[in-house]
């Protein structure tokens, strides 16, 4: 057939309008073929690497009169070896019980991420799936048993997700 990953999508996205059916958009895994993929972002480089996908996934789909039926994007599926809200202050390195590193930190990696996409493509919806981890006072954190990546509970005792709006 000799299409590429994005040809593919786009025809796929083409057949969903013709049926009038909306699509959200969902980063399931960092490296294709990689499955499960720990449930994190990877650090610095897997954050990039997000980036890097909703920048291309916004440059070719985002044209509401060709892509109407795309209304949300699912910023990363499953985040579950995630946290929200800041680490104690003595985490300092990860392996201690209750301790974790900044940058495993989904409530501000979604941000920034949301704020990204939110720039590239404002007309989409951002979705943002909730962590395996939650602080449950202040020098330790639980991990969530029940399906983690659909809770957000950090949220409500953290703060709430915030994306910034590009200057106009």
């Amino acid at each position: 057939m000799g299409l590429t990953y994005m040809d593919q999508l786009e025809r796929f996205l083409d057949m969903l309008a013709q049926h009038r059916i909306l699509a959200m958009l969902d980063l399931h895994v960092l490296e294709a073929g990689k499955w499960p993929d720990g449930g994190g972002t990877g650090g610095d480089a897997g954050m990039a690497t997000l980036r890097e996908a909703w920048s291309a996934l916004a440059e070719r789909f985002c044209d509401p009169s060709r892509f109407w039926n795309i209304f949300a994007a699912d910023l990363k599926n499953e985040p579950y070896a995630m946290y929200w809200g800041a680490p104690p202050s003595n985490a300092e390195r990860k392996g201690k019980l209750g301790l974790y590193m900044p940058n495993d930190r989904w409530d501000t990696g979604a941000s920034e991420l949301g704020s990204h996409l939110h720039a590239a493509c404002s007309r989409w919806l951002i979705v943002v799936e909730g962590v395996g981890h939650v602080r449950t006072n202040p020098y330790a954190f639980h991990l969530l048993t029940r399906l983690p990546s659909l809770q957000l509970p950090g949220a409500r005792a953290s703060r709430a997700l915030c994306v910034l709006r590009p200057t106009l």
